[in-house]
């Protein structure tokens, strides 16, 4: 008996992060403060700052993150303590170690790094761990990098999980305000693009700068073109949509948690159409709250019907090995992506013909 007892395949792995878990952020710290090696929860600022003065990091990027509307409502914060001779593993080392110990310490799915200065190899280090570990990570400019040095990295990285954000002035914590903003709200629920964050002013940054980042799959922040401060970009460094990357971990969860629950909750589940019938079904109930309100993760037609379409197989259709093995091989599914609107195109005709006027229907 074992965790691979129950795979969803979207992504090929297992998600560590239960579906009530997927708005809170862990913050990153090497500050080396008194509550250093413990992951540590709080739920404001106030009691944050217990802990971490107005001179951290730490206190920074919770600044950023609790100031955004809606505000997620807690954050965890693990400060590392690094040895004379830091390395990068440091990092991936302690938050091996903090998913080990369970509780509170996997409980999450946004890392955000409170420093920015930073030991070389640090950020990759991070990325391939978030990767394998199946979250996001939120990734800041470091002290010094510029424009071209950001889009440079981003071209590195193909993993679908980072989202690379810039700014000009890299103590305004970019990142952790995004963390917060999209944390307060159900996964999938949030474009990244155009989304407006309380508290951080624009960068100093050029209309050949913003294009640059945007072509390198790094977002930013801009001053559109009626005034409002608004998030660039939209995407993870892949080039894929980060809420659909938000969404897709979430289903998984939400399929693995109902199923897991099921072969629990029930003395057995037969071997038979009846017992596909009811795993099918289970997909379908993850699968339906997905539509609409308040994910909008899969798309609806006008009769607010959900586009997706679970096939369970019949059992006289499963080779016998796997029914001897009491393996169901597969239970296909598919569905339409809600996706979000990011460009729109208006035609208009301007005419000095007479236009019927439309009324309201009375």
């Amino acid at each position: 008996m074992g965790a691979a007892d129950v795979i969803v395949n979207i992504s090929n792995t297992l998600m560590p992060v239960r579906t009530s878990e997927f708005g809170r952020s862990l913050i990153l710290s090497t500050e080396g403060s008194a509550k250093a090696d413990a992951v540590q929860l709080y739920e404001d600022i106030e009691s944050l700052s217990s802990d971490f003065d107005e001179e951290t990091d730490v206190y920074d990027a919770a600044i950023a993150l609790f100031g955004q509307t809606p505000r997620p409502r807690d954050v965890l914060v693990l400060d590392v303590t690094r040895g004379g001779t830091p390395s990068p593993t440091d990092l991936s080392g302690a938050l091996n170690d903090l998913l080990e110990a369970g509780g509170l310490g996997k409980a999450w799915y946004f890392l955000v790094q409170a420093q920015r200065e930073a030991v070389a190899g640090d950020r990759d280090e991070l990325a391939e761990w978030v990767q394998a570990q199946r979250r996001m990570f939120l990734a800041s400019p470091f002290a010094d990098e510029t424009v071209a040095d950001l889009v440079d990295i981003a071209a590195e990285y193909t993993h679908k999980r980072i989202w690379l954000g810039a700014h000009s002035d890299i103590t305004e914590h970019f990142d952790a305000a995004m963390a917060g903003r999209v944390g307060a709200r159900p996964p999938g629920s949030v474009n990244w693009r155009h989304l407006m964050l309380d508290g951080i002013p624009a960068p100093d940054y050029t209309a050949t700068d913003h294009a640059t980042l945007e072509i390198g799959k790094v977002s930013s922040y801009w001053e559109d073109p009626i005034g409002l401060l608004t998030t660039t970009g939209g995407m993870t460094v892949s080039g894929f949509w980060a809420d659909l990357t938000h969404a897709i971990d979430f289903i998984e969860a939400k399929m693995m948690e109902k199923i897991w629950d099921a072969l629990s909750q029930h003395d057995k589940i037969p071997y038979d159409d009846h017992g596909i019938l009811l795993l099918a079904a289970l997909v379908k109930q993850s699968l339906e709250m997905c539509c609409g309100r308040p994910y909008y993760i899969i798309a609806t037609d006008l009769d607010n019907n959900g586009l997706y379409r679970v096939t369970p197989p019949r059992r006289e259709d499963i080779d016998p090995l796997d029914a001897k093995n009491r393996i169901l091989p597969d239970l296909p599914w598919i569905a339409t992506a809600a996706g979000a609107i990011n460009k729109v195109v208006v035609n208009g005709i301007l005419t000095e013909e007479w236009i019927q006027p439309v009324r309201s229907a009375e």
